[in-house]
């Protein structure tokens, strides 16, 4: 989680987000470069830290990979290494080609029509140079680290790293958005400094059939994407200076994109930082947050845009002013959770939002990490 985003298999965000808000698909948090994860009790939804996550691991986004039934953890990666759920490497699991430093570098995907299969699909991006898009399996049967007749642990399938024609120069954003069907998985990219948002088909075929809507906003770099499933809404965030996030309408049928509107004035001047870290819907869909980071004359914030009223003015819910703004995850007690720092060179650390379908109250303490993004929609 980067707090910049863990993708939660929803299954399964952002862990690539996959999946319907009431299964258990969310509940584990595995991110950033500590031995700290989050977890949420599978019958409260009372988030807990535990200790036990595995290092090294990137400082960018991840996606972590959990039973929706039972909320049991099955494997969790920053991009390049794969652990599995006893916290070990998955054999063949290491070497992976994602910028595990980046905002969104890898999503998780089920494989339709196999229970037992998963995709990652890893991102090279490196603002402001776009990345190539690979794939990896992820194959649940086998039984990797663990021996007969303890259950299978899972391996990382040859070959490795296979490269998707279509996805090059992709910019840091990247989500799985189920499809209309029920079945199949929408993987959401965007050609690097453009106006064209790429939908690509995960199927039981393995094509990986690729849809491109151009001319959406002005050009930019993604630096994240937030899904709300009830709007069919993405939100993206810019990492350009002076540019604002947009939304955009997704068919989710059809794998097409339409513009909806430009959030103005949450662009902001940057020469150091990328403009914006981060955006979050609430569950509800009418509230969006956004990270700005921050830099030397800009103050880092979070701020609340009101979709169905979208002439309010942007509202900060920062109670004292922070050094640096991260990233933003939705989590399984509807609260809006939040990476940030308080002084040059200090901990990262991790609070909460609460009420975040109204006017956001701020926000419990929870941990200190060293470095992190939240995992992933």
């Amino acid at each position: 989680m980067n707090l910049k985003r863990i993708s939660l298999f929803l299954a399964s965000i952002t862990f690539s987000l996959i999946g319907e808000a009431q299964n258990l698909a969310q509940h584990n948090w595995y991110f950033g470069n500590s031995v700290n994860a989050i977890r949420f009790n599978r019958g409260t939804n009372k988030a807990f830290t535990v200790n036990n996550k595995a290092i090294p691991f990137g400082t960018g986004g991840s996606a972590v990979a959990t039973d929706p039934a039972n909320a049991d953890l099955l494997f969790y990666t920053d991009g390049v290494n794969v652990y599995n759920a006893n916290h070990v490497v998955m054999p063949n699991g290491s070497g992976l080609t994602a910028n595990s430093s980046s905002n969104q570098p890898v999503v998780i995907s089920p494989k339709p029509g196999d229970s037992t299969m998963f995709y990652i699909f890893t991102n090279t991006a490196s603002y402001p140079a776009g990345g190539s898009v690979s794939i990896d399996t992820v194959d649940m049967k086998l039984f990797g680290g663990s021996v007969f007749p303890t259950p299978a642990l899972g391996d990382v399938k040859n070959p490795k790293n296979g490269a998707i024609a279509a996805l090059t120069n992709r910019s840091e954003g990247m989500i799985i958005i189920p499809h209309a069907n029920g079945t199949d998985y929408w993987l959401i990219t965007q050609q690097n400094a453009s106006q064209s948002f790429a939908a690509t088909l995960i199927d039981k075929t393995r094509t990986f059939p690729t849809t491109v809507t151009s001319g959406l906003g002005v050009p930019m770099s993604a630096a994240n994407f937030s899904y709300n499933r009830k709007l069919k809404k993405v939100a993206v965030s810019a990492q350009d200076p002076n540019t604002d996030a947009i939304i955009l309408t997704f068919n989710d049928a059809a794998g097409t994109f339409a513009f909806d509107r430009y959030i103005y004035n949450t662009g902001t001047n940057t020469t150091t930082n990328q403009s914006i870290y981060d955006i979050q819907w609430d569950n509800a869909g009418q509230y969006l947050y956004i990270s700005r980071v921050g830099e030397t004359g800009i103050n880092a914030d979070v701020l609340q845009y009101d979709y169905l009223n979208p002439t309010n003015t942007l509202t900060s819910v920062l109670k004292a002013l922070e050094f640096r703004s991260w990233g933003l995850q939705l989590a399984p007690d509807s609260a809006i959770y939040h990476i940030y720092q308080t002084a040059s060179g200090g901990p990262f650390l991790v609070e909460k939002f609460t009420k975040t379908d109204t006017i956001a109250q701020f926000q419990t303490r929870l941990i200190i990490y060293s470095r992190g993004h939240l995992p992933g929609q």
